[in-house]
C-alpha cells in the first residue's frame, strides 16, 4: 500500500504545488489558447516567451508528457542560466517533475537537489513558494525510495517555511506528506501528531476529501495497533463518503481496510463483500501491492471458512502479485543502488576536486614564494649593481685624482732634480770661483810667513780664514 501512497503523494506535490505557483489551475489561470496566443506575438521579449513556454509545459504535464517535454525544451533555449536565475530555477523544477512522473526518480532527485543548491546559494532571488516546491518534491522522491529520514528532513524544512508564511493549503499538504513518511517508517506517535495538524488545516478550509483521507490514514494506524473494532467503526463511517466521491483508488483502500477489520472481528460476509470490491477496484487501477494485500486477506478468509478451492485460487493470485511486487522491489533496489553509487561517485569527484584545488593552491603558493624570492634577489642584485657602479665611479674619480697627484709628483720630482742639478752647478761654480783666489791668498800668506821669522798672529788668522 505504501508504494501507491507514495505515487499519490508525488503526484499531489508535482501537480498541485507546481500548478499553484505558475497559475495553471482552472480558476483565474490562462488557458492553453491564450498562452499559445502570447507566443504568436512577435514583439514579446525572450523572458516573457520563456515564461510562457514554462506555463505551457506545466499545463501539459498532466495531459501529454511529449508536449510538456517539447515546451520545456523550447523554454530551455531561451533561459540563460547565469542571468535569469529565477526562470532557470523554475525550469529545473519542471524538469525534475517530468522525470519523477516518468518514473526516473534518481534523475529527478538530482535535478531537485541542484535546484536546492541554487536556492541556498542565492536565496533572495528564489521565491519561497518555489523553494517549498523543491523541498516537497525532494522529500517525495526520497519517500518513494524508502529513504524516510531524508524525506522527513526535506519535508520539515518545507513546513518551517510554510508555517512562517502561513500558506494554509500548502501547509496541509506538507503535513500530509510527513504523515505518510512516518506511517511508512512505523513511527505511529509522530504520524498521529502530523495527522492532527493536517486534519486541523483541512477542517478549517472545509476540504472534506483531504480531511477524510487523513482519517483513513489514522484508521490504518489503528489497524497496525490491532485495534480492529475501533478501525471497523471508523471505516463504516467513512465508507459512504468515499462511495459518493467515487475515486476508485481511495474507495478501494477504504473497502480493503474495512474488509480486513471485518475479517479480524469475525464479520465474514461483510469482509468478503468489501475485499472482493476492493480487489476489482485495485485490478482496474493496476495497484499491484494493494491487490496483493487484498488477495492475502481473501485467502485467509476462505481458509477460515474451509473453502480450500477458493483459498487456493486467491493464494495463487497472491503469489502472482507477490512476483510482480518482487520485480518492482528489485527495480527500486537497482534505482536506489544506482542513486547511492552516483552519490558516492559525486562525493569522490568532490573529494578529488578538493584535493586538486588544494594542490593548485599549494602550487600557486610555491610559485608565489618563488616569485617574491626572485623579486627579492633581483632587488638585492640591482642594489648591489647600483652600489658597484657607484663604487666604480668613486674608484675612477680616485684613480683620476691619484693620476693627477702622480703627474704633479713627477713634475715636482723633475723640478727637484733640475733644481738639484742647478744647485750642484752653482756650488761647482762657486767652489771653483772661490778656490782659486783663496789658494792664492794661502800661498801668499805662506810666502809672507817664510819671510817673517817671528810668528805673526794676523797672518795666522788670514790663513785660517782662507782655509
Amino acid at each position: 500500500m505504501k508504494n501507491t501512497l507514495a505515487r499519490i503523494f508525488l503526484l499531489l506535490a508535482l501537480t498541485f504545488f507546481s500548478g499553484r505557483q505558475l497559475c495553471v489551475h482552472a480558476q483565474g489561470s490562462p488557458s492553453l489558447d491564450s498562452l499559445q496566443g502570447v507566443l504568436k506575438n512577435p514583439s514579446i521579449n525572450d523572458s516573457l516567451r520563456a515564461n510562457t513556454f514554462l506555463q505551457l509545459s506545466y499545463a501539459m504535464l498532466r495531459i501529454s508528457m511529449d508536449s510538456s517535454l517539447y515546451f520545456a525544451r523550447e523554454a530551455q533555449k531561451l533561459i540563460p542560466e547565469k542571468t535569469n536565475l529565477r526562470q532557470y530555477f523554475t525550469f529545473l523544477l519542471l524538469q525534475g517533475s517530468q522525470k519523477a512522473i516518468q518514473g526516473k526518480s534518481s534523475e529527478g532527485l538530482k535535478i531537485f537537489l541542484k535546484a536546492l543548491e541554487l536556492a541556498e546559494a542565492d536565496p533572495d532571488k528564489i521565491p519561497e513558494n518555489q523553494k517549498v516546491l523543491s523541498l516537497v518534491n525532494t522529500g517525495g522522491i526520497f519517500y518513494s525510495l524508502d529513504e524516510y529520514e531524508k524525506a522527513a528532513f526535506y519535508l520539515k524544512k518545507a513546513i518551517a517555511i510554510l508555517e512562517k508564511s502561513r500558506i494554509t493549503i500548502n501547509l496541509g499538504e506538507a503535513y500530509r506528506g510527513l504523515l505518510l513518511v512516518y506511517v511508512a517508517s512505523g513511527n505511529a506517535d509522530a504520524a498521529r501528531l502530523y495527522a492532527r495538524k493536517a486534519l486541523s488545516v483541512y477542517t478549517a478550509l472545509d476540504l472534506d476529501l483531504e480531511s477524510n483521507l487523513i482519517r483513513l490514514t489514522l484508521v490504518e494506524l489503528s489497524i497496525l495497533d490491532r485495534k480492529y473494532q475501533e478501525a471497523y467503526e471508523q471505516l463504516t463511517e467513512l465508507l459512504p463518503f468515499f462511495q459518493k466521491a467515487n475515486i476508485p483508488l481511495h474507495l478501494g483502500e477504504v473497502q480493503a481496510q474495512l474488509g480486513r477489520a471485518a475479517l479480524e472481528t469475525g464479520r465474514y460476509p461483510e469482509a468478503y463483500q468489501n475485499l472482493r470490491s476492493a480487489f476489482h477496484l485495485f485490478k482496474t487501477t493496476q495497484s499491484s501491492k494493494m491487490q496483493r494485500e487484498v488477495t492475502r486477506n481473501l485467502n485467509r478468509l476462505f481458509e477460515i471458512k474451509g473453502q480450500t478451492d477458493s483459498a487456493y485460487f486467491y493464494f495463487k493470485a497472491y503469489k502472482f502479485q507477490d512476483s510482480i511486487l518482487l520485480r518492482e522491489l528489485n527495480d527500486k533496489i537497482v534505482i536506489k543502488t544506482k542513486l547511492d553509487y552516483d552519490s558516492r561517485l559525486q562525493e569522490q569527484e568532490y573529494a578529488l576536486l578538493e584535493q586538486e584545488n588544494r594542490d593548485i593552491q599549494l602550487q600557486n603558493s610555491i610559485y608565489l614564494i618563488l616569485f617574491f624570492s626572485l623579486c627579492a634577489v633581483l632587488v638585492v642584485v640591482s642594489l648591489s649593481m647600483a652600489a658597484l657602479q657607484k663604487r666604480k665611479a668613486f674608484v675612477e674619480i680616485q684613480n683620476e685624482e691619484i693620476g693627477k697627484l702622480h703627474q704633479k709628483a713627477e713634475q715636482a720630482l723633475e723640478q727637484s732634480v733640475r733644481l738639484g742639478q742647478e744647485k750642484q752647478q752653482l756650488i761647482s761654480l762657486l767652489s771653483h770661483d772661490l778656490r782659486a783666489p783663496l789658494e792664492i791668498i794661502q800661498i801668499n800668506v805662506a810666502l809672507l810667513e817664510d819671510k817673517i821669522p817671528q810668528p805673526n798672529p794676523e797672518l795666522q788668522e788670514i790663513r785660517e780664514n782662507a782655509r
